[in-house]
């Protein structure tokens, strides 16, 4: 049995891309064709699920590994997160 605090912890950590991608949860949402998803609307979850977050370069000859981050620019990614701007937000 999951005691609480696992339960909770892997409830955190559970995020929108995971819920997509078990069982190829989007291609039967796609499949199934109860609501009509806009184009804009599968462009941007297609973005979404490809986004690593970072590229990996790798030096030929040390064997250097260097991480460089990028956005896919996405604004439902979980993993970089399009920022809104807030200039217009009232507060």
């Amino acid at each position: 049995m999951i005691n609480p605090v696992q339960k909770t912890i892997a409830a955190m950590m559970l995020t929108f891309k995971m819920i997509l991608c078990l069982n190829d949860n989007w291609e039967t949402y796609l499949k199934k064709c109860i609501f009509t998803v806009r184009e804009v609307e599968r462009r941007e979850v297609e973005k979404m699920l490809s986004c690593m977050g970072h590229s990996v370069y790798m030096c030929c000859d040390c064997g250097e590994a260097k991480i460089l981050p990028h956005s896919c620019k996405s604004r439902i990614c979980t993993v970089c997160g399009k920022n809104m701007p807030t200039s217009g937000l009232k507060k």
